[in-house]
């Protein structure tokens, strides 16, 4: 990445509520991170915006994605939902922290995708065999423009690691800023 022309944006959600409450350092909550976002990225010139998460920052990527008019967004093992009766009872304590500090914030990403006049391509990429993480992807399916990746054989929920390991990370920024097709696996 060192080559490549770009500002890269890393956000960090050190109080375990996907993005969507605030970020220390940038806003106290979703919308004031959006437009701190929004003023950053005019101050370094950044005419285009492509999203990239993994797990929770997946979720966060779809919707600062949608809201910060990206070109494209890639979501990997993210949920495409924080409505509490999409998720399992194992997994329901993950939502706890964002309920108490910002209840309007557990939302479903694939009625605003749909909704959107002009929605970005999505690439969802998935342990083929992670079964939470196939249905979150599943459900975003029908989202306007959206890929499903599934990574055949790999049940792990940390695809980012996968994809940097097995040195496909290459074909995923091909694909975000248009210069690939999103055709099979990496």
């Amino acid at each position: 990445l060192r080559d490549e022309p770009w500002h890269i944006v890393y956000l960090r959600d050190g109080i375990g509520c996907f993005h969507m409450a605030g970020i220390d350092g940038l806003a106290p909550d979703y919308a004031g991170c959006v437009q701190a976002l929004m003023a950053l990225l005019e101050r370094l010139g950044a005419k285009q915006v492509y999203c990239l998460g993994g797990s929770a920052g997946g979720y966060a990527a779809l919707r600062y994605g949608l809201d910060l008019n990206a070109k494209a967004v890639a979501s990997f093992s993210g949920p495409t939902s924080l409505v509490p009766a999409h998720w399992d009872d194992a997994h329901r304590p993950f939502l706890e922290p964002l309920a108490e500090r910002a209840p309007d914030m557990l939302q479903d990403l694939e009625p605003f995708y749909r909704q959107a006049a002009e929605p970005p391509p999505l690439m969802l990429g998935h342990g083929a065999e992670h079964a939470g993480d196939c249905r979150a992807a599943e459900h975003m399916a029908r989202a306007p423009g959206a890929v499903l990746m599934p990574l055949p054989g790999y049940d792990g929920h940390d695809t980012i690691l996968y994809l940097v390991a097995t040195r496909a990370m290459g074909r995923i920024r091909a694909w975000l800023t248009g210069d690939a097709p999103a055709v099979g696996t990496p």
